[in-house]
């Protein structure tokens, strides 16, 4: 996707969105918090916080699952689906064995909610961790803290491109 939107290169949005995302890891301690972009055939990371930030690396591309030999991502589902999606524990959910979050990284725990622009998923705000992790626990919760930082980059997205 080549346009602005596809590859959020309009000036400043990366930087504007990027510490809500380190705030988000370090109040909640998760090892991963992101923004990626989503694709027909890839992902891109466009926001990327906490320990896992040298391992998800801003601008780093991943394939989805209609590329061969590849198992279907966390975000994937939520991109396909347009649904927020809760995995407590990849290791003890047969659906995500082979999932290269849980299998490669060790990222057990998952929490995304589907960013849009109108009626179209395009990416995804979610959180992992190598634990266990209540996303509803705290006030406000991990969770709230996502979507609000969800809701922050569709009203953005809608003033640039609407």
């Amino acid at each position: 996707d080549d346009t602005p939107l596809g590859k959020f290169v309009y000036d400043g949005f990366a930087e504007a969105f990027q510490p809500r995302f380190d705030d988000i890891a370090e109040e909640t301690g998760l090892d991963s918090v992101l923004f990626i972009r989503s694709t027909p055939t890839h992902t891109r990371i466009v926001c990327t916080a906490g320990p896992y930030a040298e391992t998800y690396v801003k601008g780093a591309k991943g394939t989805k699952s209609v590329n061969e030999d590849e198992h279907e991502a966390y975000c994937e589902r939520v991109h396909n689906t347009g649904d927020e999606l809760y995995i407590p524990d990849a290791e003890e959910d047969e659906e995500w064995i082979g999932a290269d979050e849980f299998d490669a990284f060790g990222l057990r725990s998952y929490y995304g909610v589907p960013t849009r622009f109108g009626d179209t998923v395009i990416g995804t705000v979610c959180a992992l961790d190598e634990d266990v992790y209540d996303f509803e626990t705290g006030d406000p919760s991990a969770l709230d803290l996502l979507r609000s930082v969800r809701d922050d980059i569709e009203a953005d997205i809608q003033s640039h491109f609407a």
